[in-house]
């Protein structure tokens, strides 16, 4: 969206309250801010649309990938060199130790 003026003091402001809307400011420029809005309900209006448009960033339309996709991507992974899990001593590089095949697991262990 383009503002009439992209360079005076409205566009500083308008920047300004657009940070303030992605909750970034601290500080004194926080409350020079938040004393503008109590004095300006047309800031106060422009807050919103920001607010607004930052609550759909997340929201972006799914992107369903292509059928061939999922056979192109196995189909790579056949010539991916694999790494050899380590002989004796800990499983995954020490994070986890390594139990015997007659150990017990424990409940809720994988």
């Amino acid at each position: 969206m383009s503002r009439a003026d992209d360079t005076g003091p409205g566009a500083e402001i308008d920047a300004l309250v657009a940070a303030y809307a992605l909750d970034v400011l601290e500080g004194p420029e926080r409350r020079d801010v938040e004393a503008l809005l109590r004095s300006s309900p047309v800031l106060v209006a422009r807050l919103a649309e920001f607010q607004a448009a930052a609550a759909t960033w997340g929201q972006g339309a799914q992107v369903v990938p292509p059928p061939a996709m999922r056979q192109r991507v196995l189909a790579a992974l056949d010539d991916v060199e694999q790494e050899r899990a380590p002989v004796g001593g800990a499983v995954g590089g020490g994070l986890v130790p390594e139990r015997s095949a007659d150990e017990p697991v424990a409940a809720g262990a994988g």
